[in-house]
């Protein structure tokens, strides 16, 4: 059966929680969305003015959410997929240490083509964020327990398993060593037809009408934060860290895609 090709893509959409309200933003990364159309889409520090966002009805359209089993609390890492290509066959959802913080965790889904009938599944992430020796051993028991996780489920539906999202630290980082080990590396590394720079370029300037003004950065691809995992053995056609105006304005990170073939 011909290989098929699939569109992954994570957004770390910048939380209102620093008085950069949500709808001059919503309808800046709406126009992103549907401008790179991809067919699996993973949020984070999604808040629930978020979830009432223009951005999120206008994805209404054309995916479905990833059920999830919350009991009335927030999920800050949602995946949609496409609901013309997908039949979903299992989702899931998980906090890594809800008395730290509530926004840190990830969504799963187990997807298959209705064409090919070829299964795979993806896990959406948002990993701990402070910097000292001792939160990058959180991150790396975050890796830990995500990666368990995705092994199960490997092994459950023998297929391929993807990860994407804030990580929170670089490649060269102890996490990443621990993911790599276990078989999966990140999807620039994967293709010679990537993004050079970062993911991060840091937060926009708030304006006094709260819209935001971002600009790009200068760092190069190996400072990048948010990441697409690709499991071993899976060809990525193209990886790229979105620099459009529209997305340099709505957060402090670029949205990131990888097109991969399944």
């Amino acid at each position: 059966m011909a290989a098929q090709s699939i569109r992954i893509m994570t957004c770390n959409i910048w939380g209102d929680y620093f008085g950069n309200p949500v709808p001059p933003r919503a309808s800046l990364l709406k126009i992103v969305f549907n401008r790179y159309d991809a067919d699996i889409l993973g949020l984070q520090e999604t808040t629930a003015n978020w979830w009432s966002s223009e951005a999120f009805e206008e994805l209404k359209k054309n995916y479905t959410a990833v059920p999830t089993e919350t009991d009335g609390r927030v999920n800050y890492t949602p995946l949609f997929y496409r609901t013309s290509r997908f039949e979903l066959l299992k989702s899931g959802w998980n906090l890594f240490h809800e008395k730290l913080d509530v926004s840190k965790g990830w969504t799963c889904v187990v997807l298959k083509d209705k064409a090919s009938g070829k299964v795979f599944a993806v896990f959406n992430t948002h990993f701990w964020w402070q910097l000292e020796l001792k939160d990058e051993v959180i991150r790396r028991y975050n890796a830990m327990e995500m990666t368990h996780a995705m092994k199960q489920i490997a092994a459950a539906y023998q297929c391929p398993v993807f990860f994407m999202g804030d990580l929170n630290c670089r490649y060269t980082s102890s996490t990443w060593e621990f993911l790599k080990g276990n078989g999966w590396k990140t999807s620039y590394c994967c293709t010679d037809d990537h993004s050079t720079y970062s993911s991060l370029h840091y937060n926009p300037v708030i304006n006094a009408d709260g819209t935001c003004t971002g600009k790009t950065t200068d760092e190069p691809k190996e400072f990048s934060i948010d990441h697409i995992g690709i499991p071993e053995g899976v060809k990525v056609l193209r990886q790229y860290a979105v620099i459009d105006r529209e997305a340099l304005d709505a957060s402090d990170h670029s949205p990131v895609y990888a097109d991969v073939e399944i």
